[in-house]
């Protein structure tokens, strides 16, 4: 279950082949808390949330003070907000973990279903199936009941779709069948997919993409710069760098034009050109004009856009603005929660300490706009480690076992440059040394914190960087993530790496 990083799809992916949901409210923010809106703007729940998802099985999740609960359409709390963490409603279940406790399946009225002895992490249920990941970082599968159906023996597996699974085991990657058969192999250039309309993207050893089907023979031959799944009958696929649409048989129905291209969704297309996002119909017709720097997909008759990139506004299928820009973010289809850990980790003290006062703009009172000199008075003890990199040891005593032994400030240019000093002694000009002359005027443009494991918390630089990833998400209001590398990013300007007794932290401004 990685992280996939290609462009088309962490610019503006949604959606998997079909999910359920209430669409006839939205959540939004206004300042600095969560609500839902009808649309016609109108608020059916109060803005009192600190977070807010989308509708699943008529259930919505929500955080309120800083924990998880369960709301329906009317806003009445169903489940109340108690846990840690949790995922959205997928076939009438959830997934749910409170701190020191196994993760727990429970159905729409909150009741308890089993719970997961020596689970780290539970994925959604798909088709009958959820993804499982065992405490020796192996992938397995488990059915409605919470019985193990396919032992956890795998690198990384996918969700099932139309009866198939992506997995990987080792260097051999492949697809198998709800008995964990191996149904057909592919290359190791691969990543996780799904099965939609039949047919699976696949990428061969010269870098083109194509297209398989259910028995791994090649259904579209390999042509394309890079393709996606298949929704509403077309699949986005790039020629060079322009983005178009083709059909279950390869056909090209959109010609490659556009800058990017997201899935249909409910009759139209988000795409990109000079930089600005409209729509499109299946038929290739602009319906919306490129007008917009931020748009989510159409969700029924509605989709939500921003022409400032601050302010959300929601159109309807003529493009009208039916409700002005007024909410500061929103949340569509593709950001529901689908994973849960389990609430068992090393440093449950020393993350709220270090995450104490940090904000997604400033972290311990640095930012992007902090210069030089403004850095080098407040951390007088600081030194270069090379003329672009300044570091400062904290003295901080370990909580958890856990230190910042160093903060490293990073600047995209040098900060000094050595000037050689000359002396006169009767009219003879000689050397007497050099001197550093800083430029006090530039400004940071990276922070990274490095921490040091000792006591209970040494060798648990992988559980330690997971608590800190969790509570990162949170303060910047991101969806969690599963850290599966030795590098993993909770957003786009903050980066977490780890080794066994190391762990780092590192924003950029």
């Amino acid at each position: 279950m990685k992280k996939l990083f290609k462009l088309v799809l962490v610019s503006i992916l949604v959606a998997s082949c079909g999910m359920d949901r209430i669409i006839e409210v939205f959540p939004v923010k206004l300042g600095d808390k969560w609500g839902y809106v009808d649309s016609d703007g109108k608020y059916i729940i109060n803005p009192i949330y600190d977070n807010a998802y989308c509708f699943f099985d008529g259930l919505a999740m929500v955080v309120k003070d800083g924990k998880v609960g369960y709301i329906n359409s009317s806003g009445k709390e169903v489940i109340s907000p108690e846990y840690k963490g949790g995922t959205n409603f997928s076939e009438g279940k959830a997934f749910v973990v409170m701190d020191g406790e196994p993760i727990k399946c429970i159905n729409t009225s909150g009741k308890e279903l089993f719970s997961l002895e020596n689970i780290e992490w539970a994925y959604n249920f798909h088709e009958g199936l959820s993804v499982i990941k065992d405490t020796s970082n192996r992938y397995g599968f488990q059915d409605p009941d919470g019985k193990i159906v396919i032992a956890p023996r795998f690198n990384n597996v996918g969700s099932f779709s139309e009866g198939m699974a992506f997995f990987q085991d080792g260097y051999e990657c492949g697809y198998i069948n709800t008995k964990g058969e191996v149904v057909f192999n592919i290359s190791s250039d691969n990543e996780e997919s799904e099965f939609c309309n039949g047919l699976v993207e696949n990428v061969n050893s010269t870098g083109k993409f194509g297209y398989l089907d259910k028995s791994g023979s090649i259904a579209i031959p390999h042509q394309f710069d890079l393709a996606t799944p298949f929704k509403e009958g077309l699949a986005v696929v790039a020629v060079g760098d322009k983005f178009g649409y083709i059909d279950t048989k390869g056909t090209i129905i959109i010609n490659p034009q556009f800058q990017l291209a997201d899935q249909f969704t409910d009759g139209l297309a988000r795409i990109m050109q000079g930089w600005r996002f409209g729509f499109i119909d299946s038929k290739g017709a602009i319906v919306h004009n490129p007008i917009y720097e931020k748009v989510g997909p159409y969700i029924g008759n509605y989709a939500f856009v921003s022409e400032d990139g601050v302010n959300y506004g929601l159109i309807n299928k003529e493009g009208d603005m039916v409700v002005s820009p007024q909410f500061q973010d929103v949340r569509t289809l593709s950001q529901g929660n689908e994973a849960v850990r389990t609430g068992e980790f090393f440093g449950k003290r020393f993350v709220p300490e270090f995450l104490k006062g940090k904000t997604s703009d400033s972290w311990d009172g640095i930012h992007g706009d902090l210069t030089l000199g403004e850095i080098m008075g407040s951390y007088s003890k600081a030194k270069f480690s090379s003329d672009s990199t300044l570091v400062y040891k904290p003295e901080t005593n370990a909580v958890d076992g856990i230190c910042i032994k160093d903060m490293i400030f990073g600047f995209g240019e040098k900060a000094y440059k050595v000037v050689t000093k000359y002396e006169s002694f009767y009219g003879i000009t000689y050397k007497s040394g050099t001197h550093r002359q800083y430029n006090n005027s530039i400004k940071v443009e990276s922070l990274e914190y490095v921490f040091v494991l000792t006591g209970t918390s040494k060798s648990k630089g992988k559980s330690v960087a997971t608590k800190l990833s969790d509570g990162l998400c949170v303060l910047l209001e991101e969806s969690p993530v599963s850290l599966e590398e030795q590098i993993d990013f909770v957003s786009n300007s903050v980066s977490i790496t780890w080794s066994g007794d190391t762990v780092k932290v590192k924003v950029v401004f």
